[in-house]
């Protein structure tokens, strides 16, 4: 069963939630863009570098809502960090060709 553009999105992030590396790479697309304000990086073993390194700076991430239209989803999360009993509210537009 081919999986919709909502559920690739949420999959994806829940990898993170676990941080689970082998299941984020494995949904990596080989010419996968990474652009955000501060930052942009291409190609999948950039994204995957930078994913690593931003794993241990979280201790959870949990998907508010997600939806999707035509090859884009959007999702809404929370982050919470270590040393903080806030959670930090982030939001994802993700780009499907």
């Amino acid at each position: 069963m081919k999986q919709t553009i909502r559920e690739l999105a949420k999959s994806y992030y829940e990898a993170m939630g676990r941080k689970d590396e082998k299941d984020i790479e494995r949904r990596l697309h080989p010419s996968v863009t990474f652009l955000s304000p501060v930052a942009e990086f291409n190609g999948k073993q950039e994204v995957f570098s930078w994913v690593k390194g931003f794993l241990p700076n979280f201790e959870s991430l949990t998907i508010r809502s997600a939806c999707a239209h035509e090859s884009q989803a959007m999702l809404a999360y929370d982050i919470k960090f270590p040393g903080s009993d806030k959670v930090v509210r982030g939001a994802a537009m993700l780009d499907f060709d």
